[in-house]
């Protein structure tokens, strides 16, 4: 989610028609999804019933997003009641090294929240269990619960997490090994728990829904991914291409300054070091790649990133593509800047940056400008202790 932007929650309802929200602005209500005023520029989250949710943690080896997303299914298959190709595969945060919170979701299900929310107009940055808001209990012994009428919601640990009615509620706790206290998610709740466990307040009464925010500004779990992904997430993965490109072209300028400049024997070994690295930021980027060619890293490189522009259709004109072409190489080629966050909205590319100062940002809006000739306005910008955060608007007419 956008930091620096206003947010904006939807809570669906099981049917997926009817929805609450919740605006950072202030202001809550309910009615039909269609019928929400979600404002314009805020970055929403939709959270989704967790009865349609399976969470489970999954252990996979590597580092590479890529791979761990490749490997994801057939880790969970066994826990499965039918054929993986019938789900849709999300993959959380590392919960410790090598084990990963993971969310498991019928396909028909994202089909019909995905549409609905089309239908809608309504463009989300995150969709998200709504069991996964509450807080994460703060030791393996510990439940955080959450009662709505007849359902309750119920935490335990950074990867259990169940929806049950509230009558079955007793008995799912005193099933759960080891587990010695209960903390209550909203202090309004009418609800003793069983014998043993000990009773805790976790938030003032009504404090929960404010709690909300800070769950969906750094989610455990994106259901967005893969064919579900949203513009800005395939923005920023485009761009985290042209930084590892950008690597590789500076590695293969080194192994040719690196031969002009030392000994024949220091030579080869600061080729063989420089080509390793190179090759590992192609795997890393691209891997799928097969042979990699000692020394020809750039002109692969090169090759890669032309396969995958053409793929992702027409870069002319002033669309999302064609302005992420006229942005990334400057973003990825400017020291000490940070891409926060990226969207497409109403014409224009949204960049929300934190730089070591703003003298940097004002730098790379005008190096954009200037090299492209589209217009770039600075639509905010704060100054912060450690450096600077601002938004920039690429292209398109400011609001």
């Amino acid at each position: 989610m956008r930091a620096m932007a206003r947010q904006f929650i939807i809570r669906l309802s099981a049917d997926g028609r009817q929805a609450s929200w919740l605006d950072s602005a202030g202001g809550s209500g309910q009615g039909a999804l269609g019928s929400i005023p979600v404002p314009d520029r805020a970055a929403v989250a939709v959270l989704v019933p967790a009865e349609d949710v399976l969470l489970l943690p999954a252990e996979l080896p590597g580092r590479s997003r890529t791979r761990l997303l490749q490997a994801l299914p057939y880790a969970l298959e066994e826990s499965l009641a039918r054929d993986i190709e019938q789900y849709h595969f999300a993959l959380g945060r590392e919960l410790m090294p090598g084990r990963y919170l993971a969310g498991v979701i019928e396909q028909s299900n994202m089909e019909r929240w995905t549409a609905a929310l089309a239908d809608a107009g309504i463009e989300a940055e995150l969709l998200m269990p709504d069991v996964v808001a509450l807080p994460e209990p703060a030791a393996d012994d510990h439940a955080v619960v959450l009662l709505e009428g007849e359902r309750a919601l119920v935490r335990i640990g950074p990867a259990v997490a169940y929806a049950v009615s509230r009558g079955e509620l007793d008995g799912f706790l005193q099933l759960q090994p080891g587990l010695s206290r209960v903390s209550f998610a909203d202090t309004t709740a009418d609800w003793t728990p069983p014998r043993g466990l000990e009773p805790r307040a976790l938030y003032p009464a009504g404090d929960m829904q404010a709690r909300l925010f800070d769950a969906v500004a750094g989610p455990a779990l994106n259901l967005l991914q893969g064919s579900y992904e949203t513009v800005g997430q395939q923005a920023e993965t485009v761009l985290k291409v042209w930084k590892r490109a950008a690597a590789v072209l500076v590695l293969a300028a080194a192994l040719a300054l690196v031969a002009r400049v030392v000994d024949h024997q220091r030579v080869s070994q600061s080729v063989e070091d420089l080509s390793a690295q190179a090759s590992g930021l192609l795997l890393e980027t691209f891997p799928d790649t097969g042979r990699i060619v000692t020394g020809q890293e750039r002109v692969q490189m090169e090759q890669r990133l032309n396969q995958m522009r053409r793929a992702r259709g027409d870069l002319g004109g002033e669309g999302f593509l064609y302005l992420l072409r006229v942005a990334g190489p400057a973003v990825a080629s400017t020291a000490g800047v940070t891409l926060e966050s990226v969207s497409f909205r109403s014409g224009s590319l949204l960049m929300e940056l934190r730089a070591d100062d703003l003298a940097t940002i004002e730098s790379l809006r005008q190096a954009i400008s200037q090299g492209s000739g589209v217009p770039v306005d600075l639509e905010s910008a704060r100054t912060l202790a450690d450096g600077a955060n601002a938004m920039l608007r690429v292209g398109g007419v400011s609001g």
